[in-house]
């Protein structure tokens, strides 16, 4: 029987929301705990999440459209092809809901400056208050802010303005930017490709392993991991004027929650198989959209990609993490066509070898994935 999926309310005082996007579309397997889409008011940007596993069967609502809070959100069902009822069910009581779905304007403020969420924290009543949220934070102290390196100098504004200190979020940024924009020789190339057979070969590690959602690009990303084990210069940076090649390929793959940008790693992808691969790859995916990474789950990566295909993007240049030099950027198809994009450092990598490896991702080798 079919289910339905309630807007959240993120404040006491907003009876709208504005849908930022959904994460799943009609027909797509989702698991509980996975999120399914992004909605904010004025104050604050939630990830809803399924309560549990299904097919989505239908989506309300388009991307920026307000939305009441109470209202049918998406439809799951036990199967892709179940039939949403004719009759909508009328919208979910704002007091019928959880105590953790309506913190107090306090506790919200709380939780949004410590980046966390609501369905997280358990509230000792009926609502979430602010000692709920400093209990919960008593025992998950959150990690030490990184270092926050100096910005580089260029002068002075030409308009008035203040100087603020960065977050720790922006300075992670800032950091990130700064050595794509002055230590590497960031280059950008793309070549032109039929995505149809990722599609089925994707659909097809789907069915042979009883996945629910399509590994397309966990499994483009492992044989970017087995071609850059093949060739070394791909997993190799720049430190000390001297080249540096790595011992293991640690794969870091890019995520966007709540308006912010994380790289999540897969250490030593190398020495996995394409199943172990793409189980680590959705577990590190749930862990950000709950805010559960840790500082030790993002250091590392010596090879990355990125994909922006679910807003669509159609194309774009990813900023290279540091001592990373080689970035896949994958995107939206269009008219059955897609572009594959690399940023590559050219102190380490040539055109021909960064095409070289943008080319050999162009079509699923089915060999080079199921040969571990």
């Amino acid at each position: 029987m079919p289910r339905p999926i309630h807007v959240p309310r993120i404040n006491n005082n907003d009876d709208e929301v504005k849908l930022i996007a959904f994460l799943v579309s009609p027909g797509e397997a989702v698991k509980s705990g996975q999120a399914v889409a992004e909605v904010e008011s004025e104050k604050a940007t939630v990830v809803v999440e399924a309560e549990e596993d299904g097919f989505v069967i239908e989506t309300s609502g388009t991307q920026g459209q307000m939305l009441d809070v109470g209202a049918v959100l998406l439809w799951l069902g036990e199967t892709p092809d179940e039939t949403v009822p004719q009759n909508d069910p009328a919208p979910q009581s704002v007091d019928g809901q959880a105590g953790t779905d309506r913190p107090t304007a306090g506790a919200l403020a709380l939780i949004g400056k410590h980046g966390l969420s609501a369905v997280d924290i358990p509230a000792a009543g009926a609502r979430l208050k602010v000692s709920d949220v400093e209990a919960f934070l008593s025992g998950n102290a959150p990690p030490a802010e990184p270092e926050r390196p100096p910005a580089p100098q260029f002068g002075a504004p030409d308009a008035g303005g203040k100087s603020t200190e960065f977050s720790a979020y922006e300075a992670a940024m800032l950091h990130s930017v700064s050595w794509h924009a002055h230590e590497a020789a960031a280059t950008y190339l793309e070549a032109a490709y039929d995505e149809a057979d990722w599609q089925a070969f994707a659909q097809g590690f789907r069915d042979r392993h009883g996945l629910l959602s399509s590994p397309l690009v966990p499994l483009m990303a492992y044989q970017l991991v087995r071609h850059a084990s093949d060739n070394p210069d791909l997993n190799s940076t720049v430190h000390n004027g001297r080249k540096f090649v790595y011992d293991r390929v640690n794969l870091g793959f890019t995520v966007h929650i709540g308006g912010k940008l994380f790289l999540p790693v897969i250490h030593e992808a190398d020495g996995m198989n394409a199943r172990e691969f793409v189980d680590a790859f959705a577990g590190l995916h749930r862990s950000a959209m709950r805010g559960k990474l840790q500082p030790a789950d993002m250091k590392g990566a010596t090879i990355a990609i990125s994909s922006m295909a679910r807003w669509p993007v159609l194309r774009h240049m990813p900023i290279l993490p540091p001592f990373v030099s080689l970035m896949v950027a994958h995107s939206a198809p269009q008219d059955g066509r897609s572009i594959l994009g690399a940023t590559y450092d050219h102190r380490v990598l040539d055109g021909a070898a960064a095409f070289q490896a943008l080319n050999h991702l162009t079509s699923p080798d089915d060999k080079e994935i199921t040969s571990k």
